[in-house]
């Protein structure tokens, strides 16, 4: 009896290290294939960041351009105004030179 005892225990142990065995293996897959898609994640990431960049580069330059035409209308219409005004004033004194000048 105490022979089919230890053999029942000795076969137990055999399993049990065949199991821890398979898992180990199992584990070992696992592992690897988290590491590949870990990898393949950052690669990704990495070009979708490099997309990000280049999109948010691209949208600065076109909002920084609509900005400088915007300004650089804006200082011409107030050139404009100035201008008018000036001529408006200065239209008195040149009547007055050329009427002075013609008699």
């Amino acid at each position: 009896m105490e022979e089919s005892i230890l053999k029942s225990i000795s076969e137990a142990e055999s399993r049990a290290a065949q199991i821890k065995a398979q898992a180990q293996e199992r584990a070992a897959e696992i592992l690897a294939a988290a590491e590949k898609r870990a990898a393949e994640i950052s690669k990704e990431c990495g070009a979708q960041c490099a997309e990000y960049t280049e999109s948010g580069i691209k949208a600065a330059e076109e909002k920084a351009q609509s900005d400088y035409f915007k300004a650089v209308e804006k200082a011409r219409s107030e050139a404009e105004s100035y201008a008018d005004g000036i001529l408006k004033n200065t239209e008195i004194y040149v009547s007055e030179v050329v009427g002075r000048l013609t008699k």
